[in-house]
């Protein structure tokens, strides 16, 4: 893609992610608020466009909207970036959205399955995650070889980034597991599941201890990271925040988990504790793009250098 189309593509693709963010923050706050099924049908909400309105009633259909105002502007999106060879990329993007729309019906439709709350959010997930993509691969396509020659990456970083993304990724799932088996009130002890140290037998306990676990991995992980970004300064500053702001991003959401247990699942905790994991998944998942892109940029600028 030529440079001019790509700077004209960049900040609508920033729109198209605050609008996916903001309808995935959205969406869990209504979860948290119990209130999916406030509009029982789907795409009305009480046979209405505009139903009388509760605060459950609000939320689920303002959820909705937004859905739907994100979709009208990607498909306004792909209709003018479609003459600017990524039809294959526009193409898969409408797609994974279309089935995104399908889940959101299935979930009312199906009352709430968990089966089917968990794809909507990590299908969610998928989508932003493809967004950022798309951005990051216009971005860097017409890197100055200058300057793609002068950033230093640190080592271990193809291996450390993705597996830390890796891990979120499963956490966040997990996460959604609890959650949508309103399984956070199984474990009510604050290092322990009952009280008592030894390990549960109910599968929902069992999927809240395997969340906490894994919540240690990852901070282990993070460290890691954070540890071996010193040893390189002159980074993009995408990655350079991907390895310095992830330890601390994860470190107040365990802070964050650890105060909801106290407080009996505060329904502002829950919904902080969630933006926490999704802003530092989507700040890895960019960071590990970011990386990925520009070390295999690098190897191919060093073969035609040694070639030449």
């Amino acid at each position: 893609m030529k440079p001019r189309a790509a700077n004209a593509a960049a900040p609508r693709l920033n729109i198209i992610i605050a609008l996916c963010l903001l309808v995935i923050v959205v969406g869990a706050y209504v979860r948290i608020r119990e209130a999916g099924l406030a509009c029982p049908d789907w795409p009305l909400c009480h046979g209405e466009l505009l139903p009388t309105f509760s605060i459950p009633i609000f939320w689920e259909w303002l959820h909705r909207l937004l859905a739907l105002i994100t979709f009208l502007y990607v498909v306004w999106f792909v209709y003018g970036m479609w003459c600017a060879q990524q039809r294959l990329q526009l193409t898969i993007m409408l797609l994974i959205f279309i089935w995104q729309a399908v889940l959101g019906a299935l979930t009312v439709t199906e009352l709430l399955s968990p089966t089917i709350v968990n794809l909507h959010f990590l299908n969610a997930l998928l989508l932003l995650s493809f967004f950022v993509w798309f951005k990051l691969n216009l971005r860097l396509h017409n890197i100055d070889p200058q300057k793609l020659a002068l950033v230093q990456l640190p080592r271990g970083g193809h291996y450390l980034l993705p597996l830390l993304t890796g891990l979120l990724v499963l956490q966040l799932a997990l996460g959604s597991v609890v959650a949508a088996s309103y399984g956070g009130y199984a474990c009510p002890a604050l290092f322990t599941c009952t009280g008592e140290w030894q390990w549960p037998r109910v599968a929902i306990q069992v999927w809240h201890m395997w969340h906490r676990l894994l919540g240690v991995a990852v901070l282990g992980v993070a460290v890691c990271l954070y540890s071996s970004a010193w040893r390189r300064a002159l980074l993009l500053p995408l990655t350079r925040l991907g390895y310095r702001g992830s330890l601390p991003l994860l470190v107040t959401q365990v802070v964050v988990g650890l105060l909801m247990i106290a407080t009996g699942l505060s329904a502002g905790l829950r919904l902080l504790h969630f933006v926490l994991g999704v802003t530092t998944y989507l700040l890895l998942f960019a960071a590990s793009c970011e990386y990925l892109m520009l070390r295999r940029k690098q190897k191919a600028l060093a073969g035609g250098a040694a070639s030449c």
